[in-house]
């Protein structure tokens, strides 16, 4: 048990480090690329991405909640979250192309900015839930999750045997 504890924290440390990471060397520079450069994104675009960013927010905080309290609950939810978010990033690429089919002005200007960013973004909140993640997929989570499995198996068959008597 304080094995897994410790590799909990361990793994907890290196997706926060990665994140850390995805944002002083990746999205500040990228940041500052675009008020350099002076970009602009169209509306619909700027929209998307101030929602895309909320929901990684909100995935980042449902990590540390998670890690604070290292509830199973919690982590099934955050990774069910990251599903819906990753389904969010496919249509956010998807209207972004849209609006350069439609040529929108802003948009052409922003394109490599713009899909950098929901990329990021992406890593972050994909991060956040790998750190819910492994307490999910723990040893003795798979363990528990198969014996319950095996308990509700061999229940079935004696009420389906008790059926057939």
């Amino acid at each position: 048990e304080r094995t897994e504890e410790i590799f909990q924290m361990m793994n907890t440390s290196t997706e926060i480090k990665q994140i850390a990471d995805v944002i002083d060397k990746r999205l500040i520079p990228l940041a500052k690329k675009r008020t350099k450069l002076n970009i602009e994104f169209s509306e619909e675009g700027k929209k998307e991405l101030i929602n895309y960013h909320l929901t990684t927010v909100k995935q980042l905080s449902r990590a540390i909640e998670f890690f604070k309290d290292i509830n199973l609950a919690d982590a099934k939810h955050i990774k069910r979250k990251f599903k819906k978010y990753r389904l969010m990033e496919i249509e956010l690429r998807r209207t972004h192309f849209d609006r350069l089919l439609d040529e929108v002005p802003a948009s052409i200007e922003s394109s490599q900015i713009h899909l950098a960013l929901i990329e990021l973004l992406k890593l972050i909140s994909s991060h956040s839930t790998n750190i819910a993640r492994i307490s999910f997929e723990s040893p003795n989570d798979i363990d528990k999750e198969a014996s319950l499995k095996a308990e509700l198996h061999h229940f079935e068959k004696k009420k389906k045997k008790n059926v057939e008597e």
